[in-house]
């Protein structure tokens, strides 16, 4: 039985809960240590889900009774995070993004080529059944031209949420921009393969003030990628939008799929030297939850078994192509993504 140990139960949602499902679900591993900087809250995670675990005095006594971590913190902690576990050689899943410079982002790169173990990075929308299906068509596809994806959530859309981490520059860095943002993008290299050079944005707090406190980054944002051939427009809000719903085009074809409730994906057959062709499919998802399948992998991998998985390279990419936006977003102009090294 693989320990793992769960890196902050968080104080309104926690992302933990979520990988806790997953461990629960696939049955290789159980949660063996907790820690969170507040120790009270760290126990009662424990006693409210029925685990056989101790909740950690120190990060270091974690590690002490772990095999593998999962990182579940606010963004500004994930380097020296992810790097102790690493120097300890553990085995670590880290949520994204990498961090909040692109200094720490290649920090962490640098210490998992160091150390042995698996090094992966949440972007769970990859494990989504849905995703894996519109990957078949993406291959069928061939050449992308264009890809458009939106994504977000509802709940702070309600003023009267007060400040949260995640709206506060030094721990979260930018806001919806990171937080959805990322998700976009990986799935755009996952779907696709290609990496974009050049990126223009425009971001915006619509909820300035919350309780009284400043919001200090994006409530939404909108980018546009590109690369020679293909051009890829994300747009993100944390105050009000629709699950993940994707569409691309290319020389093969069109896919769209949606994740909202069960979701789908649909395929529109194309020629590559002509035009559609009278084919269509469309293929319904079952509802499993992607946590699931992500945190089956993550075991797959310590198992030595050969399985793909986001990687700290990939979540490097997606943080630079970030770093660029916000670049461009200040600066009303277009910024290169190969420029975006250590700030």
């Amino acid at each position: 039985m693989i320990r793992i140990g769960i890196v902050g139960t968080g104080n309104t949602v926690s992302i933990a809960e979520r990988h806790l499902k997953g461990i629960l679900e696939d049955g290789r591993g159980a949660v063996s240590c907790v820690y969170n900087r507040n120790m009270d809250t760290a126990e009662a995670w424990v006693r409210r889900h029925g685990l056989d675990a101790v909740a950690a005095h120190s990060y270091e006594e974690l590690l002490d009774k772990v095999d593998a971590v999962i990182i579940c913190t606010p963004n500004s902690s994930h380097a020296s995070l992810a790097i102790k576990a690493m120097e300890r050689e553990k085995h670590v899943l880290l949520e994204k993004p990498l961090g909040v410079t692109l200094k720490e982002c290649r920090e962490i790169q640098e210490a998992a080529n160091r150390y042995p173990g698996i090094k992966m990075v949440g972007f769970t929308n990859r494990f989504s059944p849905v995703v894996k299906k519109a990957k078949e068509y993406f291959k069928e596809m061939g050449e992308v031209f264009s890809l458009t994806a939106y994504t977000g959530g509802k709940r702070l859309a309600d003023p009267g949420i007060g400040v949260e981490w995640r709206m506060k520059r030094e721990l979260s860095g930018s806001g919806a921009l990171c937080d959805f943002g990322s998700h976009l993008l990986d799935l755009s290299l996952f779907l696709t393969g290609r990496k974009y050079e050049a990126v223009t944005a425009m971001m915006d707090t619509v909820i300035k003030e919350r309780k009284g406190e400043r919001v200090e980054n994006d409530d939404m944002a909108s980018i546009i990628c590109s690369a020679p051939g293909t051009l890829g427009t994300f747009t993100v809000s944390r105050v009000g939008m629709d699950s993940l719903r994707l569409i691309a085009s290319g020389e093969g074809g069109m896919v769209e799929f949606s994740l909202r409730d069960k979701g789908y994906v649909t395929f529109w057959e194309k020629k590559r030297t002509g035009g559609y062709t009278q084919r269509q499919e469309t293929w319904y998802g079952n509802g499993d939850d992607p946590f699931i399948g992500e945190i089956g992998t993550f075991i797959d991998g310590i198992q030595n078994k050969d399985v793909g998985y986001p990687t700290i390279e990939d979540a490097l990419y997606v943080s630079k192509v970030l770093a660029a936006a916000e670049k461009a977003a200040e600066e009303k102009r277009e910024v290169l993504v190969e420029t975006q090294e250590i700030t």
